[in-house]
């Protein structure tokens, strides 16, 4: 009698857990063997889950119910949902242990090794592999002016200075994307670009009295020689021209000549 009551408290609780968001931590591992499931894992490779001893059933792991369900994690904006494919014996019931890959997209980098989130059972089931799925909110707030689209092969640098044609400020790109892992984009992730595009003119003042407009296969000497009659000075171009990428100017675009 006692075991099916006991039997019953945790089938309570872990129906109560796959409905609400957990409050916890995370922390990862890297075991390479077989799983509390029953079937081979490689921690260091795959994307995969280990839930505390509380959320386990059965007499046999390998049976148990909880094994290829899916569980979402959040962690500073960002999103990761995964299989549970082991058991975590030494965590609390309000964490949760998950592979070294997983970590490193939905933290960023193994370096903090335990990080508070919230979690949740999702139900369906998964064998795992070698990807999770991660989707990710950008922007400081709600209401980001400029967005821009992250293509195959790019990373936060790429999007910042080609897509939204900001001069590289690794403050600014964060604080405009609070909690973006840089090391795990998503092609057709958004970006948020700031308030402002450098693409217009950038002068070193308001009121700029004399500017260039830069012409096909221009760089900022051409203009600032060419266009501003100006001997050319890399301290002064820069100090009537902050932010501007000489690398990445558009046709059109307006330099200060100042």
């Amino acid at each position: 009698m006692k075991l099916i009551l006991s039997l019953l408290t945790l089938s309570i609780l872990y129906c109560a857990n796959t409905v609400n968001a957990i409050s916890g931590q995370v922390t990862y591992y890297n075991d390479v063997g077989y799983g509390a499931c029953g079937t081979a894992i490689d921690a260091n490779t795959q994307f995969l889950a280990a839930v505390p001893p509380a959320y386990w059933t059965t007499a046999n792991p390998n049976l148990d119910p909880v094994c290829g369900k899916q569980v979402k994690l959040t962690y500073n904006g960002n999103s990761i949902t995964l299989p549970v494919r082991d058991k975590c014996p030494g965590c609390p019931t309000n964490n949760i242990d998950i592979s070294a890959p997983a970590f490193t997209q939905l933290v960023g980098s193994l370096g903090p090794g335990r990080v508070s989130v919230t979690w949740e059972f999702l139900g369906g089931s998964s064998s795992g592999g070698t990807t999770g799925t991660v989707s990710t909110t950008t922007g400081g707030s709600g209401t980001c002016p400029r967005t821009a689209t992250v293509s195959a092969g790019q990373g936060c640098y790429d999007v910042w200075v080609s897509n939204c044609n900001n001069a590289w400020d690794e403050n600014q790109f964060y604080a405009a994307n609070p909690g973006v892992s840089c090391t795990a984009l998503q092609v057709g992730q958004k970006l948020c670009c700031g308030g402002t595009s450098s693409s217009s003119s950038t002068t070193g003042s308001a009121s700029c009295s004399r500017k260039g407009t830069v012409d096909a296969g221009q760089g900022c000497y051409d203009v600032w020689v060419s266009k501003c009659n100006n001997a050319w000075n890399e301290n002064q171009f820069y100090a009537a021209n902050p932010g501007v990428v000489c690398t990445d100017l558009q046709v059109g675009q307006q330099l200060c000549c100042n």
